[in-house]
């Protein structure tokens, strides 16, 4: 099909009848996570309902409220104690329900620490070793390291230190 074929076909089919955005929003709630982050490609319309944090809420609100029991997020060292994993598991389950998630290869496991609360399904870790922050999203299994190149440094004429570079 020549490129001018589907200019011609796009321009007939953004006449077509849309769906009103209601039935759109109430569609995308009932996607998980992973394919609603893909589905923010489809248009900037849709991009920006995803990204609002009405969307967000009410979101986060349906997934609570199903049927699927909360699991419980671990991270652990792995054997060799040179990465750190996490998996997760319903609070009820037994040894077969456990899923790992995501390794974290730079991150050695006997050295990591992470945040308790999580935000939005995001889980803060920290690495003592690196020094370095890695934001971890349970769902889709993305890692972001973050803060790598700047450690706290205490001096003892400074009042809770001073982030210098590294």
């Amino acid at each position: 099909m020549s490129r001018s074929n589907k200019r011609r076909k796009i321009a007939m089919a953004s006449n077509a009848p849309q769906l009103p955005w209601e039935l759109i929003t109430e569609i995308l709630l009932l996607l998980p996570v992973k394919s609603l982050l893909r589905f923010r490609a489809v248009s900037s319309d849709w991009a920006e309902l995803i990204s609002s944090d009405e969307f967000v809420t009410l979101h986060t609100a349906k997934v609570e409220s199903g049927a699927a029991p909360p699991r419980l997020l671990f991270i652990t060292p792995t054997p060799g104690y040179g990465s750190t994993a996490a998996y997760s598991c319903s609070l009820s389950g037994g040894h077969d329900d456990i899923n790992h998630l995501f390794t974290i290869d730079e991150a050695r496991g006997d050295f990591v620490d992470s945040i308790e609360a999580s935000c939005r399904g995001l889980t803060l870790v920290y690495d003592a070793v690196a020094p370095a922050y890695y934001v971890c999203n349970a769902a889709t299994r993305a890692i972001t390291i973050q803060c790598r190149d700047w450690i706290r440094r205490t001096d003892k004429g400074a009042q809770g230190g001073e982030v210098v570079p590294r």
